[in-house]
This record gives C-alpha cells, sequence and structure tokens, in this order.
C-alpha cells in the first residue's frame, strides 16, 4: 500500500484558514498533520489526539514518507517518498 493510500483510508477532513497558508488533515486515529506555507515558513507537522498531542500515530508514520507539499486555495497537495500523491481541496475556516 501507498503512502496515498494509507492516507486515503485514515482521512476525515482537510481544513485551512481564510489565506490558506495553514490546513490541518484530520485522521481516523484522532491525530492530525499540520501544514504552514507562507512567505520564508514551510514546515509539516504530526500531532497526537487532544490532549495526547505527543502520539502522533498514522500522522506520525505519515510525516516520515512526506518528500514535498503545496498548500494553496486550490488544494492542499502531498508528494510522498514512494512517488504517490494525494490532494484535496481544503474547506476554508473561518
Amino acid at each position: 500500500m501507498t503512502a496515498a493510500e494509507t492516507l486515503d483510508a485514515q482521512f476525515l477532513h482537510v481544513d485551512a484558514n481564510e489565506s490558506f497558508s495553514e490546513a490541518l488533515v484530520t485522521l481516523r486515529d484522532g491525530t492530525r498533520l499540520g501544514f504552514v506555507h507562507r512567505v520564508g515558513e514551510r514546515k509539516a507537522v504530526a500531532v497526537g489526539p487532544v490532549g495526547r498531542e505527543g502520539e502522533t500515530g498514522a500522522a506520525g508514520h505519515l510525516l516520515e514518507h512526506l518528500a514535498h507539499f503545496r498548500l494553496n486555495a486550490k488544494h492542499l497537495e502531498l508528494v510522498f517518498g514512494d512517488g504517490s500523491r494525494w490532494a484535496r481541496k481544503p474547506a476554508a475556516q473561518a
């Protein structure tokens, strides 16, 4: 199974801020992948469920395989080291 297939199986939803410079992907195990993409700052992090932020579970596993990401109003696109790709249009949050 590719990393993108694993993400598809775990995916619940993706939300972004109004400017699409930050996004949060929530997974079935309660873990989250966070992305920041603004001028001078680009990072991806894995965060555990609320109250157990250090337990990164599926998000941590996926982050280990992440090679590159792009975030904008069109989509959040993830490229993994195994060559698989995953993309979704994030819902903007107020």
